[in-house]
């Protein structure tokens, strides 16, 4: 491009910016030009250029228009700042203000990228009222001057509902922004929008003749902007079911979750209709870059979806997503991704509000219409459960108890898994006792009725060398999962013997068979699942401790072949009568003595899987306990992709050593693991399969 060319580009952008309102846009449009001119080999022939776009560039770097961008975006705002600030053209403190506004922002896209699920959540705190707003995925579009570019954006449009006066003859829906007249897109899918939710609900409406009118408000936080498109209606008609379910009688109350980011078009069936390609990548860049894990779309934009967001977490691989589609809005009244469903009204209520009931209070016919409520009313579907003295209490989603059981013991501590486990539509109960008392280590399966199926008591003596070990332990977490896609679940649970460390891994089936046992010399700490090998069956991913090596472990087991015990290489460590274990892969970290051995124990912690290929681990210390980790990102060939060490590991390493841990250790040091080929520990990557 010659200097005539560059001139006459610089000067259509300056009238673009004139044109365009949006910040986000400006900085787009301004980045491409810059980056440009930072590809020349002397720069300093477009000093007047840089002195020309200088207002423009501060006025449009800002919290709101560097939000959901990615981190190459924010590196190259900075470096343009850098440029200038190199370039001496001027000594404005704006300048500083705005690279610490940069900084800032790439801070917090870090945190979203790569912090664990609770402090995400304490990035995205909730509204007193979810219900009241949803985070809608825009894109921001200059339709007249620009088409051709446009960028993705996160936003609250928030509702409100009022009940119209008597004599309203239909609904009334507002736009507290700049929208078009009554018969815009927009306004259409408010209107598609109200009717189905109306529909929806009049179903489960104990007054069906019943007619109402509203007034419903939508608004953004900046009225300014002119807003149009139909992707807002999928949004609008949660907000719909959830308000509107507060204000009609009906059954349930649709609570809104709002945990999630939400596109997508309604028709007037309540299909919902796909976002186009150009726009749905736009908005899913928004999303991956943001502090949610949920975006909620149409169910045709599914496939196209999932395959973006795999291409963004190939680069950018901690991110955890979940891709939640629907092909109609009906199908998210079920969905306790979306509602927390809550019945309104007991028995008694539901008579009283009835109109068409009211005649037959006095009759016996109110009996028998009231047994008819009470018995396919209640939810006797067990969703939570507590323990109380003696007592295990079993509660329905509303939080109601439906049934006890009595221990016979005090069992406060205890892990348990509410799951259905046969595909019947009914949730069983699983417990595993971690107590110290005569019930510790037992494992009980309750029906959805509370009658208890089985029990399993872990109460086994072994040897490990010539030591007898008590048969003291404790349970621990309980797994389950559909590994042969039969419908019907197997269930994976530890026990950890007090106080010693051998720990033991058993499968059963849902009648209480033992399908597999493993046993490790150490701790199991997390268990996760992964299509290791691609055949289309998740095998077991499993961490802990050693304790023959003083060190953290990974291993992997097939499902159908959990068997043996842990690779050992010296008797008092390896169980008797035990056979020698059949796992896919076993791998110990030799971590320097400072971190692990001589002080205290490596553990492996979290297993994180990421997608269908990559997965991390967390590596943390007994001396530095409660002092971070170091995290691993592998591959399913157990490539190692990166890692990671927390802050928090090195603040505490430098308190005990009044040292930096990099200045001692290399990359090579802290990433030194080995694997069991079946005889011997090698550095070679072993599978065994």
């Amino acid at each position: 491009m010659n200097l005539l060319e560059m001139e006459n580009q610089f000067q259509a952008l300056i009238i673009k910016l004139h044109q365009v309102q949006s910040d986000r846009l400006k900085l787009q449009i301004m980045n491409d030009y810059l980056n440009i001119f930072n590809e020349a080999e002397n720069i300093h022939i477009f000093l007047s250029y840089y002195k020309q776009i200088l207002p423009y560039l501060l006025q449009a770097i800002n919290k709101k228009s560097l939000e959901f961008q990615s981190p190459e975006f924010l590196d190259d705002i900075k470096k343009h700042l850098h440029i200038i600030k190199d370039l001496n053209i001027t000594n404005n403190p704006e300048l500083d203000q705005r690279w610490g506004c940069v900084d800032a922002v790439i801070n917090q896209l870090k945190m979203y990228l790569q912090s664990s699920d609770e402090k995400r959540s304490e990035m995205n705190p909730k509204g007193p009222d979810e219900s009241k707003y949803i985070n809608a995925l825009l894109v921001e579009r200059n339709e007249k001057y620009l088409p051709e570019v446009a960028g993705g954006v996160i936003k609250e449009l928030s509702f409100d509902i009022k009940e119209s006066s008597e004599d309203s003859i239909k609904d009334v829906i507002q736009f507290r922004f700049n929208c078009e007249d009554q018969f815009h897109k927009m306004h259409n899918q408010a209107l598609n929008s109200l009717i189905i939710s109306k529909n929806i609900l009049k179903k489960i409406s104990i007054e069906k003749n019943r007619k109402d009118f509203f007034q419903l408000f939508y608004s953004f936080g900046d009225s300014t902007h002119n807003y149009e498109g139909e992707s807002l209606g999928f949004g609008m008609a949660l907000l719909n079911i959830a308000n509107l379910s507060k204000l009609l009688p009906v059954k349930y109350e649709y609570i809104l979750k709002n945990d999630f980011v939400i596109t997508g078009a309604i028709y007037e069936n309540g299909d919902l209709l796909p976002v186009s390609s150009l726009s749905l990548k736009e908005k899913l860049k928004a999303f991956f870059y943001s502090p949610f894990q949920k975006v909620v779309i149409p169910e045709m934009n599914h496939i196209e979806a999932e395959k973006f967001l795999k291409e963004l977490s190939q680069k950018y691989s901690i991110k955890q997503y979940n891709v939640i589609s629907f092909k109609n809005i009906k199908e998210t009244l079920d969905s306790e991704d979306i509602f927390i469903k809550k019945k309104k009204y007991t028995a008694i209520e539901y008579l009283r509000k009835n109109r068409r009931l009211r005649k037959y209070y006095s009759s016996g016919l109110l009996i028998f219409l009231f047994i008819l409520i009470i018995f396919f009313n209640r939810d006797n579907n067990p969703h939570s459960c507590e323990m109380f003295e003696n007592y295990l209490y079993v509660k329905n989603q509303a939080g109601q108890r439906i049934w006890k059981f009595d221990l016979g013991v005090n069992c406060e501590q205890f892990y348990h898994k509410i799951d259905d486990m046969d595909n019947d539509g009914k949730n069983e109960v699983i417990i595993n006792i971690a107590t110290n008392n005569e019930l510790m280590g037992t494992v009980y399966y309750y029906n959805y009725n509370g009658k208890m199926k089985w029990k399993f008591d872990n109460h086994k003596k072994m040897y490990f060398g010539d030591d007898e070990f008590s048969d003291n332990y404790y349970g621990r977490w309980i797994f389950t999962h559909d590994f042969d896609n039969d419908g019907n679940k197997s269930i994976i649970t530890y026990f950890a013997n007090s106080p010693y460390y051998p720990s033991r891994l058993i499968k059963f089936d849902i009648e209480g068979n033992i399908l597999g046992e493993y046993w490790n010399s150490g701790s199991f700490n997390s268990v996760n699942l992964l299509d290791i090998d691609d055949d289309g069956i998740d095998e077991i991913l499993f961490s802990g401790t050693n304790n023959q090596y003083n060190d953290g472990i990974f291993g992997i087991l097939e499902h159908d072949k959990i068997i043996g015990h842990s690779p050992q290489t010296t008797y008092n460590y390896t169980p008797q009568n035990i056979p020698e274990g059949q796992q896919i892969l076993y791998m110990k970290f030799n971590m320097p003595d400072d971190i692990s051995g001589r002080y205290g124990r490596g553990h492996i912690q979290n297993i994180c899987v990421m997608n269908d290929s990559t997965f991390s681990i967390n590596y943390t210390s007994g001396i530095l306990q409660r002092g971070g980790s170091v995290r691993l990102d592998f591959n399913n060939k157990m490539a190692l992709l990166s890692y990671v060490i927390s802050d928090a590991f090195l603040i505490k390493y430098h308190e005990i050593y009044g040292k930096d841990l990099r200045d001692i250790h290399t990359e090579a040091e802290l990433t030194n693991y080995q694997f069991w080929d079946g005889e011997k520990w090698v550095d070679e990557v072993v599978f065994t399969i």
